[in-house]
């Protein structure tokens, strides 16, 4: 075994392999991830991504001094967690899990007030748990914030998702695939 933290000239210096990096681990778990949902395994790109969040605990970097070069890399991550947790959230819908996510994702839309796909997301999974009233008071809570806040209206494909609420008869809901944004790091998708 080697030494992980090396003493030298001005100061410390980390020596450890590429494959010993948590962020390696990560991205090869999404790529895996990303692979079988291309192959339409469903179970087993959900998992696959699940492993990949787990390995976060907290912000990139959080608490940790750095430049503005390292910032560009942190925000990278950042969105790429973003984006592999919405497609957590996403691939539990498709799989039915709409009661399990509720809680989940409110909480990933409190901490995330802009991020429209989440609101949809959770809208989808209020609705499809025949919480209809409830799927509209969120839509109708982005709809305010975005407006005072930014003077912006939701997006196309949120009001297209709010009008098939609305519809009497709407059995297809559509996908909030075309909107992005940031989850707690201590819950699971």
């Amino acid at each position: 075994m080697h030494d992980v933290l090396v003493t030298e000239s001005g100061g410390y210096s980390l020596k450890v392999e590429t494959q010993e990096l948590d962020l390696t681990s990560f991205e090869e778990r999404v790529r895996e991830g990303r692979a079988a949902l291309g192959e339409r395994d469903f179970v087993a790109a959900g998992v696959l991504l699940e492993k990949a969040l787990e390995l976060f605990h907290g912000s990139v970097l959080e608490n940790v001094p750095h430049g503005s070069v390292i910032e560009v890399q942190a925000r990278r991550i950042e969105q790429l967690r973003l984006a592999v947790t919405e497609q957590c959230y996403e691939l539990n819908l498709r799989m039915g899990r709409h009661h399990e996510v509720i809680g989940a994702l409110s909480e990933v839309v409190e901490t995330n007030p802009f991020h429209e796909n989440f609101h949809a997301l959770l809208i989808r999974a209020l609705h499809q748990s025949g919480q209809r009233v409830e799927a509209l008071r969120i839509y109708h809570m982005l709809q305010s914030r975005l407006n005072e806040e930014l003077g912006l209206d939701p997006s196309p494909e949120v009001m297209a998702l709010r009008q098939s609420i609305l519809e009497p008869f709407a059995s297809d809901l559509p996908a909030a695939g075309s909107v992005h944004g940031r989850r707690p790091h201590n819950e699971r998708c």
